[in-house]
């Protein structure tokens, strides 16, 4: 504790009587310890770069280029989009975006002054989420929506961070965005923006279109298939094909993109065509398009305007063969076999959701009474007791009942403890009657599990909100748990240790920033009151496979912010010891 002057009374408590040169004492050892002790406990690991309390998100945003660092973003502070001549704007937060100079020299942090403000009122998550990452291109410029209060309108520009440039991408006064509100191509060389009026901006921005009333755009590798025209509304509009630094080019009359997948023989695409029949009403039907031959295959006619393909991404099967298609039942077509099964529609009415099991086609249907179906080309569907759970995966948000590599399945079923409430268990997908092994305790919420690279599961569960878990490490081999005692939530999973808020505050909404080793679940404390944090990719986004992403060296920033103003608050840069 700081000593100060006024710990000496004053002449006036001297003279006066003693109760009240006890107050003024006690109001004066307050004072001093407010003013002297402030923040508890130990300043935060790293180096301070930044002084403010207003920021709500931190990331790391990959230069693109060998030997050049990653730079550090921030945003903040988040607010709702204002209501404008009585209209209320739909749900969309704003936040200002800064660039914060790494290099800072040691000493004081400055406020928000030190940073680099690259745009106001750039559109972000509801409520600016701790994990927002900002979308880049393949140079690792900046794709940013940002709002303009006068129209009001959106503009969407990009930004150099290495030479300061933003290009004006494309001003959207007539529609409110949507988030993400940037479609990148598989190769981030082109950057589709807008639904309605659609721009598409080449990497270096000499090769820009801009299209009216297109619709159903899609990339099929770097190629743009759209449709276009201008016909009236319900009409069919024509297939159309942009190629990097090309020219529109015409495909085919009638016709629009519908979905792709991917096939062990390249992408492909289903054409959707709108016929009329001979008593006038509309007849919706299929082609399937190969976008290296530009040649088309008839698939399937739906007979009904109600009726149409499934549009979810599990469509295919893994190699891409097999199609799911839904009429009044569910039909699985293979496109090379001209194969076809039909589950009866009795069936099919009961199914709530199918998935492909990866690397198998095996096609799983979750029934509505809580049994599992499974689908294969030679048995048809065989019944299983226990339906599966679909679970995200972290950290890409990637929503199965499996384990990336299809060996093992998530289930929902009574734990172990008294009571019978349900729990997340897991077991083999080879073996799916076969033993299952509890992950998580019953009556736990579950919402996402991380994967690590030797093949063990870590899945988190809470019971009143989803910052404050628990996390359970499981062998779905085996059924060997371990239960690492977090309560709060996982920033980042390495091979041998995790980066984690710990003891996670509803209040403050921050906890304490720790690593946690996966073998004896020690804990390192890094900094308290922390609220957001990201952890580097490395200096170049192409990260080789294997890396360890919490390895020893590896740059983290966090963000800090006291229960009362501190000393302590802001943005810290440090590197995991």
């Amino acid at each position: 504790m700081n000593s100060s002057p006024t710990a000496v009374r004053s002449q006036e408590c001297v003279a006066g009587p003693t109760r009240l040169c006890q107050r003024r004492a006690l109001a004066a050892l307050v004072a001093v310890t407010v003013a002297g002790c402030l923040p508890s406990g130990s300043a935060p690991m790293g180096r301070h770069l930044l002084s403010d309390r207003t920021l709500t998100g931190v990331h790391f945003s990959p230069s693109e280029t060998d030997g050049v660092p990653s730079y550090l973003l921030v945003t903040g502070p988040a607010r709702d989009i204002p209501e404008e001549g009585g209209v209320r704007p739909p749900p969309l937060t704003v936040a200002d975006l800064y660039q914060i100079p790494v290099d800072a020299a040691s000493g004081t942090a400055p406020g928000l002054e030190g940073a680099n403000l690259l745009a106001e009122k750039c559109l972000v998550p509801i409520d600016d989420a701790p994990d927002y990452a900002v979308q880049t291109d393949i140079r690792g410029r900046l794709l940013v929506m940002r709002y303009i209060e006068a129209s009001p309108a959106f503009d969407a520009f990009r930004i150099d961070l290495a030479t300061g440039t933003q290009d004006p991408l494309e001003r959207y006064a007539d529609y409110w965005p949507s988030y993400p509100p940037f479609v990148l191509s598989p190769g981030r060389t082109r950057v589709l923006v807008g639904r309605f009026n659609i721009g598409v901006f080449e990497l270096d921005g000499e090769n820009t279109f801009l299209f009216s009333n297109a619709g159903d755009a899609t990339f099929v590798g770097e190629d743009l298939y759209y449709g276009g025209g201008l016909p009236p509304i319900y009409q069919p509009l024509d297939l159309w094909r942009l190629t990097p630094d090309g020219q529109p080019e015409l495909v085919d009359h009638n016709a629009s993109p519908f979905v792709t997948f991917a096939t062990d023989r390249g992408p492909r695409l289903i054409v959707e065509r709108e016929l009329q029949t001979q008593d006038g009403t509309p007849d919706y039907r299929f082609s399937l398009f190969d976008p290296a031959t530009l040649q088309e295959a008839p698939l399937m006619s739906t007979g009904n305007p109600g009726w149409s393909l499934n549009p979810d991404p599990t469509l295919a099967s893994p190699d891409g063969f097999w199609l799911v298609w839904w009429t009044v039942e569910l039909t699985l077509f293979n496109w090379v076999t001209f194969e076809t099964h039909a589950i009866d529609p009795a069936t099919s009415s009961r199914i709530s959701f199918w998935e492909w099991r990866p690397g198998h086609d095996e096609l799983w249907l979750a029934m509505d009474d809580g049994t599992l179906g499974i689908w294969k080309p030679e048995t048809g569907v065989t019944a299983m007791p226990v339906a599966p759970v679909q679970n995200t995966q972290a950290p890409n948000s990637r929503k199965s009942a499996f384990t990336s590599d299809g060996n093992y399945w998530f289930s929902l079923r009574p734990g172990h403890e008294p009571g019978g409430q349900p729990a997340l268990y897991v077991g083999s997908a080879d073996d799916p009657s076969g033993p299952a092994f509890q992950v998580t305790p019953a009556g736990a919420q579950i919402y996402s599990h991380w994967e690590l690279a030797d093949g063990r599961i870590l899945a988190g569960a809470w019971t009143t909100t989803d910052y404050r878990k628990d996390y359970y490490l499981v062998d779905p081999r085996t059924g060997a748990l371990q239960g690492l005692a977090v309560n709060g939530l996982l920033v980042a999973l390495g091979h041998t240790r995790a980066l984690a808020h710990v003891n996670w505050e509803a209040g403050p909404a921050s906890g304490d920033l720790c690593l946690i080793d996966l073998a004896t679940g020690a804990q390192t404390l890094l900094a308290q009151d922390v609220y957001a944090a990201d952890v580097d990719p490395g200096v170049h986004a192409d990260v080789p496979a294997g890396t360890d992403a919490l390895a020893p060296g590896t740059r983290i920033a966090f963000l800090v912010r006291n229960r009362i103003d501190s000393p302590y608050d802001g943005v810290w840069l440090a590197e995991l010891p």
